[in-house]
């Protein structure tokens, strides 16, 4: 429809030749103005429904799409961390956030465990040891979305564009995806995914 709106204007604007005439077509500029908009709408309202069928709900869309704007996360806003650090090691792992002098936060592991059910993955995460630091476990949606847009996007280590778990339960008691070739959350049931494991911090 944009392509046809397009040379139709084109078109249209190069056959006028006073205001008179362009005021003529003010009606047919009228239509081609409403196709768009209803398209743009049709598409939006067909991307909703898509992403709610696949798990994730209103107010998620909204705020994931709010993030692909502006990488404002709760963890970062609620907390207060920052991303100065973000990239160091430390703490077992890589360190994705904290408060301005690292005393706390949260840090990630690069070791992906692969291709496993969401229970398996829960287990593997709490029996997970790193140098000598335990405490691990999966990541929440808002945590793991951190690790796509501060630690993957950024190449401070690149994993594989696939999907990951999450430790956030939806109301249909399936657990939350993310994939990191589109950074958007999932939900298949009886879906297998891979494990990137955190823990939080405190010195």
């Amino acid at each position: 429809i944009n392509i046809v709106a397009y040379f139709y204007f084109t078109n249209l604007f190069s056959e006028i030749s006073s205001i008179d005439e362009m005021i003529k077509h003010l009606d047919d500029l009228k239509i081609v103005v409403k196709l768009i908009s209803i398209f743009g709408f049709l598409s939006i309202l067909y991307i909703a429904i898509t992403l709610i069928k696949a798990g994730n709900n209103l107010e998620r869309i909204i705020t994931d799409g709010i993030k692909n704007l502006n990488i404002q996360n709760p963890i970062l806003e609620k907390l207060n961390y920052v991303t100065k650090f973000t990239g160091e090691n430390g703490f077992g792992g890589i360190i994705v956030c904290s408060n301005e002098n690292k005393s706390e936060g949260f840090v990630c592991n690069t070791n992906v465990f692969e291709f496993c059910e969401w229970d398996e993955a829960n287990e593997f995460a709490r029996n997970f040891s790193e140098d000598g630091f335990d405490g691990w476990r999966l990541p929440t949606s808002d945590e793991l979305y951190l690790i796509y847009e501060l630690i993957h996007k950024n190449s401070i280590c690149r994993f594989s564009s696939d999907y990951f778990w999450t430790s956030t339960k939806l109301k249909n008691g399936n657990f939350q995806e993310l994939n990191f070739k589109d950074g958007r959350f999932y939900n298949f049931e009886g879906n297998k995914s891979n494990v990137i494991t955190v823990r939080s911090f405190l010195s």
